[in-house]
């Protein structure tokens, strides 16, 4: 354990909203308990604490939940990635289907982001269980130009690309963190005092100007996935594409430059072995793999395994206007409100992905209008424009 070190506390305190999987909330909740008793001038900002959700739950009660959607003044007027149950063609549940308000996709994602927004920092706690809001929510985080920690208690990925490049800094315990912050705080405010905007926001923000790309012989689909699930995924990957020649999916492991050296990390960590990453190397994943993204017409999500890096690529195939955006999950994970938010359609099978996607590959193609991905680029815009 790393010995505190004592250090004057900082003139105002720290606020950073604490991202983490629903599952640890118990530990986390320990690990907030201790680091705001010990050091005054921080707070967290916890999802899951009844503080910072009563004010939505609260409106819910006096409006709801139609209203909210059709009426709130940070959206367009109709929200069309959950329509009611008449509406089901869409493969998404509808407004009418949650018995909880606070339930519905839309209202969390919009919490989430009214959270991060309003906070100075953003601090990630990861394990080894898989924690799909944490990763959509960093990307969210860096956007809004946050000062981005993360707190990863599973050895093997401190010093994975997708964490060390969107984090300010990477810390393997809470102590960690406890003896370092105040530094990168104090430099940050200096920072933003001039009025800078770090240059990794602004490289998220421009990608919401990138264009649609145009459709060619073959309909290109990035495919996200897990690198523990690389084997399985280059068997379904193979099996798609012999059944549908028309339609290319781009595995960052087997079809880009670079890939065979990702394997190999994976591979590395697996056996838990120490690996040492050269300088720039968190740079040139992203770039090469956001750059994929921007390249193909849409993005398939296989969500069946632990991974770091994965939903960040959801967000991006959001901000790169990625059509369509469709996931492969269990019922389970089918459910989560911020990968139905995130997406066009959700499949829980390969079988299903096999029969459907084809015929909405060929509705993309005669310019069927996406009103979901319109939609969101309206809302998220807005939010910047405030």
């Amino acid at each position: 354990m790393n010995k505190k070190i004592d250090e004057p506390r900082l003139k105002e305190q720290f606020t950073a909203y604490l991202s983490h999987p629903s599952a640890i909330r118990n530990k986390v909740k320990g690990i907030q308990n201790g680091l705001t008793k010990r050091n005054s001038d921080l707070k967290f900002k916890n999802p899951f604490d009844e503080s910072v959700v009563e004010g939505d739950l609260e409106l819910l009660k006096s409006r709801g939940r139609k209203l909210i959607i059709v009426k709130d003044r940070n959206f367009s007027s109709r929200f069309s990635a959950f329509p009611n149950k008449s509406r089901r063609t869409r493969g998404n549940i509808g407004v009418l289907d949650y018995t909880e308000k606070s339930e519905h996709p839309f209202l969390i994602m919009n919490q989430s982001l009214n959270n991060i927004i309003s906070s100075e920092g953003f601090v990630s706690v990861i394990d080894e269980l898989d924690s799909l809001g944490s990763d959509i929510e960093t990307v969210y985080a860096l956007l809004f130009d946050k000062l981005v920690f993360t707190i990863c208690l599973n050895e093997p990925y401190v010093d994975h690309p997708w964490l060390t490049y969107h984090a300010n800094k990477v810390f393997s315990s809470e102590r960690e963190f406890e003896n370092n912050f105040r530094k990168i705080v104090t430099d940050y405010r200096k920072i933003i005092a001039n009025g800078k905007i770090f240059d990794k926001a602004l490289w998220v923000r421009s990608l919401l100007n990138v264009p649609s790309r145009k459709i060619g012989a073959k309909f290109t689909m990035y495919l996200a996935h897990a690198t523990r699930a690389m084997e399985q995924t280059l068997e379904f990957e193979l099996e798609f594409e012999k059944k549908n020649p028309n339609i290319y999916l781009i595995n960052p492991f087997y079809d880009l430059e670079g890939g065979e050296k990702d394997r190999a990390i994976e591979e590395a960590r697996k056996r838990k072995e120490k690996v040492i990453l050269p300088f720039g190397f968190d740079k040139d994943v992203i770039m090469k793999d956001v750059g994929a993204i921007e390249k193909s017409n849409g993005c398939l999500l296989i969500v069946d395994d632990f991974s770091i890096g994965r939903e960040m690529e959801l967000v991006y195939a959001n901000l790169l206007r990625s059509n369509p955006i469709v996931a492969v999950c269990s019922p389970k994970l089918a459910a989560h409100p911020m990968i139905k938010f995130h997406t066009d359609y959700i499949f829980t099978s390969h079988d299903e992905c096999f029969e459907k996607l084809p015929r909405i590959v060929e509705n993309v193609r005669m310019g069927t209008r996406n009103k979901r991905l319109e939609d969101y680029h309206v809302w998220l815009k807005g939010r910047l424009e405030r």
